[in-house]
């Protein structure tokens, strides 16, 4: 499949239209800002106040957000990304996380998914000076609402936006940390849309109150086999060139540098220096940092790995291009869109290869697979020739808190026994992400397998640390989904296990108390017994005396005395 570049020209100005990225998948575009450039993201400042600029110091992944400036009442602050050249009915799947550090002081308009030139809004996302959100569709209909957003709390909105089926049966939705809080799907809504907008006063709203930030953007339509719904959980960050791949064909501006180190610059500086692919079939590959240098965790999921490029072509005419990338050197090797490329004046990112499966062997990319993955380009054509300013992989990944740890106390994790029916059992939880809170899942069995419960509770989402739970506890927050408040625990012996859960619902693996063994007994039954003659003894409830007999036989039961 070939991708052509279109380009519109408005006011005297070129618009780069971004083409779909439909290799192997649905996701469409990804931006974590991440190139230190919102324009190198391919967002372009579009509103008639103060632009959006980029932060890092309130960041939700990498190294950059993007944040609203003092905004003007009555003036837009937009940064819009481009995705088709007309209004597509979808249905796209948009993504944007959003975190508020100060409220509006009245309603105003965040995101916006908009038809062509004038950008009328198709559907919307809105939020009021108490800090709650609205679907909006057509800039005038309220779909619904959510619960209050707090300040200083990243949170992830989605939206679909569907409009492929007969009018009155129209669809747009919104989640906000993956729950469903407005819903229609009898709309009529008059046309598709185009663009991808978030800022502040999108509607030229009167207000000027309010500060806030966006990272971790993304959309998907519903093609393919992977990301056909909405993106979900994901944070993002860049992997750069670091070292030679297995190709550097083609030659530096200035001379004589070597391939990766002139495209791994942040941010791009463009002429300063290249590569040049100059010869059909030319290819570059080039090996990326280490996913340690990031924010990924060993433990975490990946959702996809996005070869990225700055480029231009040397001089007019149509070079042709395609984006690879492996998971190994001299490995299999993905590719990406084959692109027809004909801008020569300016530089533009592209980005059209997602992978979702190791090249080399299937199965889902792995933090361990990026440690020798190339990222690299094919100039099928190369006349004229095809210059590349800045490489990189984007990765999109779930981070996955760690398992629980410090399981305690000793007597509760070593097989001793005891006579409390309510132990307490404690255990600290921790994720790499310093901001995320984490809710834990217990469990306590009578059997190693845990086929069956005596207790299963989910507790709220608490802070990092240190927690405990005692059986029998009020629910609180949390739930039983096995056991009660107030319960106690029968004689025998029980194995317990422990997983978090973070604000963003995933999951660690559980950690078994004692490894597996029994973690503790309860016996609470008093010891009985009987001497052969009672002239070697005496039994009471509470202990047995033996008057040193030449034969006695002792019989107990229940105790755990032996």
């Amino acid at each position: 499949m070939r991708r052509i570049l279109t380009i519109l020209f408005i006011l005297g100005l070129a618009l780069i239209i971004f083409p779909l990225n439909k290799t192997n998948a649905a996701r469409i575009w990804s931006s974590g800002l991440e190139l230190a450039s919102s324009t190198a993201e391919g967002l372009a400042n579009s509103g008639t106040g103060p632009s959006m600029v980029l932060a890092t110091s309130t960041v939700r992944s990498g190294s950059y957000s993007l944040k609203t400036p003092s905004l003007i009442s009555g003036s837009s602050t937009i940064s819009r990304y481009a995705f088709a050249a007309s209004n597509s009915t979808g249905p796209f799947y948009f993504r944007f996380n959003f975190y508020i550090s100060n409220l509006p002081s009245a309603t105003t308009t965040i995101w916006a998914a908009e038809s062509g030139s004038p950008y009328y809004k198709r559907a919307s996302i809105e939020i009021n000076n108490s800090g709650i959100l609205a679907l909006v569709s057509q800039e005038a209909t309220r779909i619904g609402y959510s619960a209050v957003l707090a300040t200083s709390t990243w949170y992830r909105i989605e939206v679909l936006f569907d409009i492929s089926g007969a009018a009155g049966s129209h669809i747009t939705r919104s989640r906000l940390n993956g729950v469903e809080f407005a819903s229609s799907t009898t709309l009529t809504i008059a046309a598709g849309v185009q663009n991808y907008s978030v800022g502040g006063n999108i509607l030229s709203e009167s207000q000027s109150g309010g500060l806030w930030y966006f990272d971790d953007l993304a959309f998907n339509d519903n093609t393919g086999s992977y990301q056909t719904s909405y993106p979900g959980e994901g944070k993002i960050v860049h992997l750069k060139p670091n070292a030679a791949g297995d190709n550097a064909m083609g030659t530096s501006t200035p001379s004589g540098q070597s391939a990766f180190s002139v495209v791994n610059e942040l941010p791009p500086n463009n002429d300063t220096n290249y590569w040049a692919l100059t010869t059909d079939n030319d290819i570059l590959d080039v090996n990326l940092d280490s996913f340690a240098s990031t924010s990924i965790k060993s433990i975490d999921t990946i959702n996809l790995v996005n070869v990225g490029i700055i480029t231009r072509n040397s001089a007019a005419g149509t070079s042709q291009f395609i984006l690879r990338v492996k998971s190994q050197s001299s490995g299999t090797v993905a590719t990406g869109t084959t692109m027809d490329w004909s801008l020569s004046s300016s530089w533009y990112p592209i980005t059209l290869l997602s992978s979702y499966v190791n090249p080399q062997a299937g199965g889902s990319w792995t933090p361990a697979l990026l440690e020798n993955a190339q990222a690299g380009i094919i100039a099928t054509i190369a006349t004229p020739n095809v210059f590349v300013t800045s490489m990189w992989a984007l990765v999109e990944y779930i981070s996955v808190p760690f398992a629980p740890s410090s399981l305690g106390p000793s007597n509760k994790v070593d097989g001793s026994w005891s006579t409390s029916t309510q132990p307490t059992l404690s255990f600290t939880q921790s994720d790499s992400d310093a901001s995320s809170t984490i809710k834990y899942t217990i469990q306590i069995s009578t059997s190693s397998s845990f086929a069956s419960q005596a207790v299963d509770y989910e507790s709220a989402l608490l802070a990092q640390g240190s927690t405990s739970f005692t059986v029998g506890q009020a629910a609180g927050g949390g739930a039983y989904t096995v056991g009660t408040s107030s319960q106690t625990l029968p004689d025998g012996q029980y194995y317990w296990r422990v997983m978090s859960t973070n604000n963003n619902n995933v999951t660690s693996s559980y950690t078994t108390a004692n490894s597996g063994a029994v973690a503790f007994g309860i016996d609470t039954t008093a010891p009985t017994g009987t001497i052969a003659s009672s002239t070697y003894g005496t039994i009471t409830s509470s202990s047995i005396i033996i008057n040193r007999p030449s034969t006695s036989t002792i019989i107990e039961s229940g105790s755990g005395l032996y």
